[in-house]
């Protein structure tokens, strides 16, 4: 039964990033990318401001133009903050979070900027709140 109630709860699934450096033997260049680590159920939850939404705020033009957005996401287990997340996905396996301004439409890349355990009256971890930030360069490269 533990089992059905957490995968009721947990119904949406994304993949966890995490990268991982390569040195060139020759030039002892050192490279990073991001591989997937693997796949976790979750739950998403939008984050609001002032009882709004603010997601329809997120862009900010100064200087250089910024797109934020920010979302809470509960798992089962704490993510890491040098973890990425991408590919989040509802419970009939459609794509909810896409760079819609890009030619090929890629998933939109969080970073773990918050994780922290909800608990119950006896202590006992219920789920995870981690709270994520698009990143400012939507590539893995």
């Amino acid at each position: 039964m533990y089992g059905c109630i957490r995968s009721s709860l947990f119904s949406m699934s994304a993949e966890i990033l995490h990268q991982i450096k390569d040195q060139d033997s020759d030039t002892n260049e050192i490279t990073r990318r991001w591989v997937v680590l693997k796949p976790i159920s979750c739950a998403i939850i939008p984050i609001t401001e002032s009882g709004g939404s603010a997601t329809s705020d997120n862009k900010i033009f100064s200087k250089e133009y910024i797109e934020e957005l920010e979302i809470k996401m509960h798992t089962s287990e704490q993510l890491s903050k040098r973890w990425r997340v991408t590919s989040i996905k509802n419970s009939s396996k459609k794509e909810l979070y896409k760079e819609i301004d890009r030619i090929s439409q890629p998933n939109t890349i969080f970073e773990v900027y918050a994780s922290h355990p909800i608990v119950d009256l006896f202590g006992n971890v219920q789920y995870y709140e981690n709270h994520l930030k698009r990143v400012m360069v939507q590539s893995n490269d």
